[in-house]
């Protein structure tokens, strides 16, 4: 089988080699060193990649999957845009039936076809629908003329979108596709000519109206009503308790629920009862009340390993800041969920469930301005504290599950690899894939999300120094033998032991075992024992690499050894079986980790009302509430923070540049030039298959399916 062009013909370990591919080695690793740097500049101290290589770059093919998903965002958002200003121009002129008022309808008709239709972006044909428009304004009788001078401000406005956009597509050439979202896109929307007043939802259907060019709306607008649902009228599915429960487990964000302990039993990472209860003022009642059993006690229920919780602790001290004046705000909740297993209707018939019992929003309890909402109270109140709890999960979701966690883990074992592994080395040959095109997407998302006035600054709540203090200690807490995630959920006390249900964790650990046997499989091919392991000088040399505090600085690797050398410590590793669990962890950090909270900000993060990372009223307080549907819309944001959101989910969640496992774009051309690798490497992807349908056969049988985690849908590396 001949390999595919640029892929060194055979791995091999360097301590293996003859004097000339010894020689060949250090020469190239010399050219690494100087391309692959650190910076602790941007995160102090963490550790990233100070420069984009060449070699790291987007390919013409990147791009091309790219671009297409980027017209669909500017056209919705053109489309938007055209049905927010037409709304204003509706509202401020009266309802007479007058002759004018045809021509002027003829000239929005084919203003909005011009925006609708658009394949390429030409300000000069937009403009001219534009003065169709204000020319009808002008025929119109002279007692409009007051009216017409309060919207004459907005034909600029939709003038200027038309630039404005195709100046962030060219800036996308040098920066990258995130360049996109940037933090200006918003001076198509508000100018201080006429502020954002007409930005403010006047219903809740406003915000259903803001996704009219893509293929359909985010899923979690879409969820079907069952009957054992129970819902109220007009109450949607993402309203439920139900829902609630199943978003902890199956949602867009499972890296927070724990199990609760009683004192002195509490796993690692779990939460021990006491310690809550010093938070907020927990009953039995409460419990006995969601749970219909009038003998079950908080207590008890520990024991069982009925008992979790949210615990957000990180948010506590987080400064929130304000965008375009208005003060946002967001809350470090507490909230309590029981395992039923034979819950009350409202929940699916003949199944246990996740059952929310209350909720507090912030650490420490103040019966008026920080009381526990419970699920039997009030309803306003509980929905807006249902809100803010999934506001919380929305901001740890984007700074610490997903940047932190993610994309930057990922991005400083990319230096570290390749500082260290020669291309020859097998490790390098077998990682490639699943770090392609992270270096150029972070690098973007240095200079368009997580910066003043970029995207995180404008979706999340906290200031974008808060938001960069959570991303750097996510970054610095990581600890890489508690991520591998058969330890992780025990940690947490949420393995099959304890929580029966846990779609996230049913279906990643089908993909955890079989990433290990792939990887078990290729390794045995270069390494025959720990021996092996052990001369490997390249290897040593990475491990060091990724341990040093003068590098990489990751902490947690308890398979290590660490001997005293010239400068310090130095980190061997010993163990095949150890190098086997590091190597599976950082594909699988890449692939379905990575895929599970990115590719699910479209469908369930992307409808405000449901779950948005902004929150622009104060939480709820002991206070009476006089019009629950009035207090809801005060919390969301306005109209334009809301399309901004969902264009970066939509963007976000719809580029899928490969599919995990395979390697090769050409079945007949192999990425691995090793036969028996090859042949490993199609042992993978069977497994994959079988994966993808077992979980295609849960999902049947699920109140909802659970997609995040199908291997048809992850990618080999975070490349978006």
């Amino acid at each position: 089988m001949a390999p595919i062009a640029g892929q060194p013909s055979l791995p091999s370990l360097p301590h293996r080699d003859d004097a000339a591919t010894s020689a060949q080695r250090k020469y190239e690793l010399s050219l690494a060193r100087s391309a692959y740097n650190y910076t602790t500049s941007y995160l102090y101290p963490a550790p990233l990649s100070a420069q984009v290589p060449d070699g790291e770059k987007f390919s013409a093919a990147y791009e091309a999957k790219v671009a297409p998903i980027l017209i669909e965002v500017a056209a919705n958002l053109k489309k938007v845009l055209m049905r927010l200003f037409e709304r204003e121009l509706k509202s401020d002129l009266p309802a007479m039936p007058m002759p004018w008022m045809v021509e002027m309808k003829k000239a929005m008709d084919e203003a909005e076809r011009q925006f609708a239709g658009i394949s390429s972006l030409n300000p000069i044909r937009d403009i001219e629908a534009i003065r169709n428009v204000v020319k009808a304004l002008h025929d119109a009788p002279a007692q409009l003329s007051a009216a017409y001078k309060e919207v004459s401000q907005i034909p600029p406005q939709i003038a200027r979108l038309s630039t404005s956009v195709t100046a962030a597509l060219d800036d996308m050439k040098n920066v990258g596709i995130t360049a996109f979202l940037r933090d200006t896109m918003y001076e198509l929307l508000r100018t201080p000519e006429t502020g954002d007043a007409y930005l403010h939802a006047k219903t809740i259907e406003d915000f259903k109206n803001l996704y009219p060019a893509y293929p359909g709306p985010p899923r979690v607008m879409t969820l079907k009503a069952e009957p054992w649902m129970r819902l109220a009228p007009g109450q949607e599915v993402w309203e439920s308790d139900w829902y609630f429960g199943w978003l902890q487990i199956a949602g867009f964000n499972t890296t927070n629920l724990k199990g609760v302990f009683p004192a002195g039993k509490a796993t690692e990472m779990g939460l021990d009862l006491d310690a809550l209860l010093g938070k907020a003022p927990l009953q039995d009642a409460m419990l006995q009340a969601v749970a219909g059993d009038p003998a079950i006690t908080l207590r008890r229920a520990a024991e069982l390993g009925r008992l979790y919780a949210l615990d957000l602790t990180m948010l506590a001290s987080v400064p929130t800041d304000s965008l375009h004046g208005d003060q946002r705000y967001v809350t470090a909740p507490v909230a309590l969920f029981y395992w039923n297993p034979d819950p009350r209707p409202g929940y699916p018939e003949g199944r246990g469930s996740l059952q929310p019992v209350a909720i507090q929003l912030g650490q420490k309890h103040d019966p008026v301005s920080c009381p526990v909402f419970l699920p039997g109270g009030d309803p306003g109140k509980w929905k807006l504290a249902k809100y803010f709890v999934l506001n919380a999960l929305a901001v740890q979701h984007e700074t610490v599950a997903h940047l932190g966690a993610c994309h930057l883990v990922t991005e400083t074992l990319i230096v570290a690899t390749h500082r260290q592994l020669s291309v020859q080395h097998p490790i390098l040959t077998l990682l490639k894939p699943h770090f392609r095109f992270t270096l150029p997407i972070n690098e973007g998302a240095k200079h368009s999300l997580i910066i003043p006035g970029g995207v995180v600054a404008s979706v999340l709540s906290p200031s974008i120094e808060g938001s960069l203090s959570m991303v750097r200690d996510a970054r610095l807490a990581w600890r890489f033998d508690q991520n591998l995630p058969h330890r992780l959920f025990e940690l947490r006390g949420v393995d099959a032991t304890c929580l029966p249900e846990f779609p996230f964790r049913d279906d990643t650990l089908l993909l955890w075992d079989a990433i290990r046997d792939f990887v078990g499989a290729y390794l045995a091919r270069y390494y025959a024992n720990d021996e092996d392991v052990r001369a490997d000088f390249e290897l040593q040399a990475w491990v060091d690499e990724i341990t040093s505090p003068r590098a990489a600085a990751f902490q947690g690797l308890s398979g290590l050894t660490f001997v005293d050398g010239e400068n310090g410590k130095v980190a061997r590793i010993d163990s095949l079986d150890y190098l086997v669990e590091m190597v599976s962890l950082m594909i699988y950090t890449a692939g379905p980790q990575h895929a599970n909270v990115n590719y699910a900000q479209y469908p369930m993060m992307s409808y405000l009302p449901s779950v948005s990372g902004t929150a622009y009223a104060p939480p709820p307080t002991s206070a009476a509430v006089a019009n629950a549907e009035a207090e809801y819309l005060k919390v969301l944001a306005p109209l334009d923070v809301a399309l901004y959101q969902l264009s970066f989910g939509y963007l976000l969640s719809s580029v899928q540049y490969d599919t995990f496992g395979t390697y090769s774009e050409n079945p007949r051309r192999p990425y691995f030039a090793d036969e028996e690798a090859e042949k490993a490497s199609i042992d993978f992807r069977l497994a994959l298959h079988r994966i993808e349908a077992e979980i295609r056969k849960r999902n049947e049988s699920r109140p909802l399916p659970y997609e995040n985690q199908l291997p048809s849908m992850i990618p080999n590396s975070i490349s978006i």
